[in-house]
């Protein structure tokens, strides 16, 4: 039901939108939701601004609950080194995951270049849905019997991975860049990692003491499932 209330309350707001201005305007425009606010508040536009404001807000304090719990999982499943698996003592938060991906987001936004940085974010994320999905279409056919807590009708992920397929393919064909081709190297460069790391469980013991320095400075242990 929530998705459906939200594929609705999209499509309005495309309607809203086309009600005002022309498609090609639209596609001129720097800021859509801006120029309709231009149009029909007037002097008020400010509002769309505030709302907009609010929105990014509450999309980056989402991200920041869910992107570090992705990496937590990962490390307890032994995919990502152990200590982002550790919890804080006192909270009970995955302080190190959380950490990590504050990391990640400061250095994505050093270059100081926003449309640069959400085309090729875009990229990467569909790379990672055409590979989720095409995942579980994999052990759909080879584990059909297996338990699943849900199952979702197998014409979604089809339609997930063409379009995935798509928005990976179509950028590269109408304006190829050498960046595209950094960003999936960067991607798959994690195999250099999780081959002598995670598969052959190769320990580094150098990393030994940064572990417990780590410990006792964020108050984290291992976590109990």
């Amino acid at each position: 039901m929530s998705m459906a209330v939200v594929t609705f309350l999209y499509i309005l707001t495309n309607i809203s939108y086309l009600s005002v201005m022309t498609p090609e305007e639209m596609i001129n425009s720097n800021a859509v939701g801006f120029t309709f606010g231009e149009r029909v508040l007037g002097s008020m536009n400010w509002i769309i601004s505030v709302f907009v404001s609010w929105s990014v807000l509450g999309s980056s304090l989402g991200s920041c609950f869910t992107a570090g719990r992705i990496s937590f999982v990962a490390a307890r499943e032994e995919q990502f080194p152990q200590i982002l698996s550790m919890l804080n003592v006192e909270h009970l938060t995955p302080a190190p995951a959380v950490l990590l991906n504050g990391v990640l987001a400061t250095l994505m936004v050093i270059p100081n270049d926003f449309d640069t940085l959400v085309g090729y974010f875009s990229f990467s994320m569909w790379i990672f849905h055409f590979g989720t999905c095409s995942a579980l279409l994999y052990f759909r056919y080879e584990r059909p019997d297996a338990h699943r807590p849900i199952k979702v009708p197998i014409l979604i992920p089809i339609i997930v991975c063409l379009a995935a397929l798509c928005l990976v393919v179509l950028p590269l064909v109408d304006a190829p860049q050498i960046e595209y081709l950094y960003a999936a190297l960067f991607i798959f460069s994690g195999t250099i990692f999780y081959i002598p790391l995670i598969k052959y469980k190769y320990h580094l013991s150098c990393f030994d003491s940064a572990y417990i320095f780590l410990q006792k400075l964020l108050r984290i242990a291992p976590s109990q499932e």
